[in-house]
């Protein structure tokens, strides 16, 4: 199990990197679904995140990722949710 939740997680790192949401996104879901116990969570959330502000323009969607990323504030990616949050925030607001 430990091995599938790598490749999983490593595919959806390299297609949200070539900018390929819709199979980051999926490939990140799929993560979370089978493997939402894992210490890579936080860091599949995120991704989720990145994949429905830059891919989706999910504002609202993304926002949610971001703020249950940045509620635990031991993870490296915490102040970077912060930040992405309140940009879905401010797009949200905007629209």
């Amino acid at each position: 199990p430990e091995q599938q939740a790598d490749m999983i997680l490593s595919s959806a790192r390299k297609a949200l990197n070539e900018q390929n949401y819709p199979f980051a996104s999926q490939r990140f879901n799929e993560y979370l679904q089978k493997f939402s116990g894992n210490p890579q969570a936080p860091a599949a959330r995120y991704g989720l995140g990145l994949c429905l502000l830059e891919g989706d323009r999910n504002y609202e969607k993304a926002f949610e990722q971001f703020v249950n990323v940045a509620g635990n504030g031991g993870l490296p990616e915490a102040p970077y949710a912060n930040y992405y949050a309140g940009l879905c925030q401010r797009n949200m607001a905007l629209n």
